[in-house]
């Protein structure tokens, strides 16, 4: 579904990416993972179109996207659930909601069935569809912030550090999300620097080092690689 070859971007002198190249099929769970700074969210803003790669190219259903705009990259079936959420604290619950849908927002029908999807999913959004964002916890708002990108619809969801500053409680309620949304029929790829939750949830993971990637496979058989243990395990 997704294929990155060779991507390298340079802001400025300095390269943030280097040859990255990994691939994501159909209905997968895969896990990039890596420590601050190792390039992981600049791969999803690459895909999503927000930054535009040096060199390389990144195909979607086998056709190319690297050049592609980001709101024609939303309407091919990608959508991006950003790191720290996002969230304008003065819009409604609601409001998020239907903002999220922009690129199809002429069918209302199909947008309240969408809405009432997204309810069903998160009962407690429900609860606060008129609250302002900004009262909401930061579970709540990271609820809304994967909300927000199932409205568009896609067949592809990428998720930018979905367990950060959360609770462990919420934390675990979250996987659980991510890992029911797959289950629905959405492929993921998850940016998460809480490797052992990444590891657990995916199918197959990527180890990104300096904007390199040093490590792919099965992600049970990373977990049980002593070098990754030791660097992302605390063992």
């Amino acid at each position: 579904m997704l294929a990155l070859a060779d991507v390298t971007l340079y802001r400025g002198n300095t390269r943030v990416l280097d040859a990255v190249s990994l691939e994501v099929a159909e209905g997968e769970l895969v896990a990039l993972i890596g420590a601050n700074g190792a390039g992981k969210t600049t791969v999803l803003r690459t895909v999503s179109g927000l930054l535009v790669p040096s060199a390389g190219t990144i195909t979607f259903g086998g056709k190319p996207i690297h050049g592609a705009g980001s709101d024609a990259i939303v309407r091919m079936g990608i959508a991006h659930c950003p790191e720290e959420r996002k969230i304008w604290p003065e819009m409604s619950v609601h409001e998020h909601l239907e903002l999220g849908a922009f690129v199809r927002r002429n069918n209302a029908a199909e947008l309240r069935q969408d809405i009432e999807r997204v309810f069903e999913t998160f009962p407690i959004l429900k609860e606060r569809r008129d609250q302002l964002a900004g009262t909401l916890s930061g579970g709540q708002q990271q609820m809304l912030a994967i909300g927000r990108a199932l409205m568009s619809r896609p067949t592809l969801c990428m998720f930018d550090e979905p367990s950060l500053g959360l609770a462990p409680m919420m934390v675990e309620a979250i996987g659980e999300m991510i890992v029911r949304i797959r289950g629905q029929g959405t492929t993921v790829l998850l940016v998460e620097q809480n490797a052992a939750l990444a590891l657990r949830l995916a199918d197959r993971a990527y180890v990104l080092e300096t904007g390199r990637v040093t490590l792919s496979g099965r992600a049970k058989e990373l977990a049980a690689n002593p070098e990754v243990h030791r660097a992302y395990l605390g063992g």
